[in-house]
């Protein structure tokens, strides 16, 4: 049948046609291994022979998600779901960093030895502290920490990065002689430094701001230099006596606290607002019974009870794993864990049996691609 319209003459399949018509434009092969194509591009190869016929593109889209070879090479997105960092109170937990100050600002400096800033934070009161150094050496990046240690009788934790500027003897046992115990953040992961790498995009724009106003300034004077010390300590005075957007309180006030009212309704502030952003970075909401694909090489550890994933190398990056499973608790997912039951699959080294494993290790399986999956399993 045709439909003339302005010039142009589109045909419309019977409907026991449109499947084969999308199989075709899909891909024609079928004993050949190529890349089936995609929704945008089978519409369009469909179009460019003039085929169309209502609900065309759903028709389509359907097609794809009931097509094995897609589903098994579809690459799925992990599950986000942010871990929210809780502290017992005041000098519970310190987080440091280490930031270098741009080259272009550094020539400007009134003391020409300024090169990095070493920043640290309060988890809890957001209290925030900054030191210029002139090198990154273990013992220089030591001895402001000292200072931090000593303010207001000492924190519980120190948490930095694997930078060797802090992974090393001196600090080992600085922190040792304090009892405080050290936290390292994920390897290339700067988001578990989260707070602190917030204190530095702060930092940064304070400095690179003063920076234009000296710019600004230098016209009336050549020789004029930028005193980066006063533009710490200005920041930081402004930083710590003002009232924080997450803690209702000033940091200055709030880090010597002993009120434990007041304690107690900060750290329920905290857990709200992190909760309602990680509602919004969390790209699913797990519940039990939801079907999903285990999307990284795993193995049991010794007791059968988690699921661990296993070293990547650059060729098992590129190798698709979907291993059916579906959630039977998620008890533990405040700690970025639930429980899953794995059934019957090729993947032998794994047993039917429900484990522990991470949420960063699952993907949101649909319904169809499940059984898909699972029938190939």
């Amino acid at each position: 049948m045709f439909i003339r319209g302005k010039g142009n003459e589109v045909t419309i399949p019977f409907q026991h046609e449109i499947e084969e018509l999308i199989r075709k434009s899909h891909n024609d092969y079928r004993l050949t291994k190529v890349k089936h194509l995609g929704v945008n591009a089978t519409y369009e190869n469909l179009k460019k022979f003039n085929f169309y016929w209502t609900k065309m593109v759903c028709d389509i889209k359907k097609y794809i998600a009931d097509c094995s070879d897609c589903v098994m090479e579809k690459w799925e997105k992990p599950v986000k779901h942010p871990k929210i960092i809780t502290v017992d109170g005041p000098l519970s937990r310190l987080q440091i960093d280490l930031w270098e100050i741009p080259k272009e600002i550094r020539d400007k400096s009134l003391n020409k030895t300024d090169r990095y800033v070493l920043s640290g934070q309060c988890h809890f009161s957001k209290y925030k502290w900054a030191f210029i150094l002139p090198n990154k050496q273990a013992e220089t990046v030591a001895q402001p920490v000292e200072i931090i240690l000593n303010t207001f009788g000492g924190f519980k934790e120190i948490q930095f990065d694997h930078g060797t500027e802090f992974v090393n003897s001196t600090m080992t046992e600085l922190c040792n002689s304090k009892g405080v115990k050290i936290i390292k953040g994920s390897v290339r992961h700067p988001q578990s430094q989260g707070l602190v790498e917030r204190m530095n995009g702060l930092l940064s724009f304070s400095v690179r701001y003063a920076f234009t106003k000296y710019l600004s300034d230098l016209a009336k004077d050549k020789n004029k230099s930028i005193n980066l010390d006063l533009v710490l300590k200005a920041f930081i005075e402004n930083e710590n006596n003002r009232v924080h957007l997450i803690t209702k309180e000033v940091p200055n006030h709030l880090i010597v606290t002993k009120d434990k009212e007041l304690i107690k309704t900060v750290k329920q502030r905290i857990h709200v607002f992190y909760s309602k952003r990680n509602d919004n970075i969390a790209n699913v909401s797990l519940k039990k019974g939801m079907k999903m694909f285990i999307i990284k090489k795993v193995r049991a550890d010794r007791k059968k009870k988690t699921l661990l994933a296993e070293k990547e190398t650059l060729f098992s990056k590129r190798l698709k794993v979907k291993i059916p499973a579906e959630i039977s608790s998620t008890a533990k997912l405040s700690r970025n864990q639930v429980n899953v039951r794995v059934k019957a699959n090729t993947d032998s080294h794994i047993p039917p049996g429900v484990y522990t494993i991470k949420t960063e290790l699952l993907a949101v399986a649909s319904e169809k691609a499940w059984k898909i999956v699972a029938k190939q399993n």
